[in-house]
């Protein structure tokens, strides 16, 4: 198990570090982390960027071509790619992904 979100100070009272770091803690392997807030080659910070991936669900009961048209048109608004299209025994489901491009 990894070591939870917060750090004891030298007085032994619990300190809670930023979100973003507990929550890379809790995500991201420590080796990709240490690289990460360690790094001394300033240009491949450059080249990296937040990713934020989507997991939209049809739920209701309007035909699939009506729903998708809507979520493609919505998508499109935010300049934001439809990754997959999957249609299983758990219903139909699109994945978008923002800044991937």
């Amino acid at each position: 198990l990894r070591e939870p979100c917060s750090q004891f100070s030298p007085v032994g009272t619990r300190r809670h570090s930023t979100r973003r770091q507990c929550l890379a803690k809790l995500f991201v392997p420590p080796s990709v982390l240490h690289r990460f807030y360690n790094h001394n080659d300033l240009s491949q910070v450059a080249q990296r960027r937040w990713l934020e991936v989507l997991f939209i669900a049809k739920d209701s009961a309007i035909s699939v071509a009506d729903w998708f048209e809507e979520v493609q048109q919505l998508l499109d608004d935010h300049n934001c790619p439809v990754v997959q299209i999957m249609d299983n025994d758990k219903g139909v489901h699109v994945v978008a992904a923002i800044n991937l491009f």
